[in-house]
């Protein structure tokens, strides 16, 4: 094989060639490291609806807005105050070519675990743009002012881990909903069902009784 060491007069090599599949292990002219490549985290939004009777629906969308490789991440999700899981209400789904492996209510810190990939859709920016998003759904009942805040944290340095490597998770800087995609409600500003029903049947029970007592005075006269 020809010898890498640079000539000492010009201080180059001589050009080597290697076809696909040989080896040589005397040429190492030319050789670096290879670099770390830094993966942007993903993007997540939240929203909530009301289903009555204090229940209300939280879900959550994560789009990998930033690559063009598969993110593998780890999301948490903690219960919000004056809130309690509906139990079975958890659903994840992995859209596309992303996948789940774990999607779990953890009892013990009363939050929702999703551990997974999120295949990349690079610029998207919502669900409709996106064809691998992560989409969690859970019910709590909810008595009280509740904010609800999700967390993720990634495989920064792509080695197919999320770990104390990654610098996001050695410094806790998770990427987290921010206030404009978090949601928050405040159970008290929407009528139960049964409280505008108890409304109309006052109504009812007033205008009958001044019915009654027309008709009772015409009857006496």
């Amino acid at each position: 094989a020809a010898d890498s060491d640079a000539d000492r007069a010009s201080g180059c090599t001589d050009a080597v060639y290697v076809k696909p599949g040989d080896s040589n292990t005397t040429v190492d002219a030319g050789v670096y490291p290879a670099t770390t490549h830094v993966f942007d985290p993903s993007y997540g939004k939240k929203t909530v609806s009301y289903s009555g009777n204090d229940v209300y629906e939280w879900t959550q969308v994560w789009i990998n807005d930033g690559n063009t490789a598969d993110l593998d991440a780890v999301i948490r999700d903690p219960i919000p105050a004056n809130s309690t899981y509906v139990a079975g209400s958890l659903t994840c789904d992995a859209t596309g070519a992303s996948t789940t492996t774990r999607c779990v209510y953890d009892s013990t810190h009363n939050e929702i675990v999703w551990e997974g990939t999120i295949a990349p859709d690079p610029g998207a920016t919502n669900a409709d743009e996106a064809q691998n998003e992560v989409v969690i759904t859970f019910s709590t009942t909810t008595t009280g002012q509740s904010v609800n805040t999700a967390c993720a944290q990634w495989d920064e340095n792509g080695d197919g881990l999320v770990d104390q490597n990654d610098p996001n998770v050695s410094s806790n800087a998770p990427i987290c909903t921010n206030a404009a995609d978090s949601a928050s409600v405040a159970p008290n500003s929407v009528p139960e069902p049964s409280t505008i029903f108890s409304v109309l049947l006052g109504i009812m029970a007033l205008a009958w009784y001044a019915l009654h007592r027309r008709d009772t005075r015409g009857h006496t006269m």
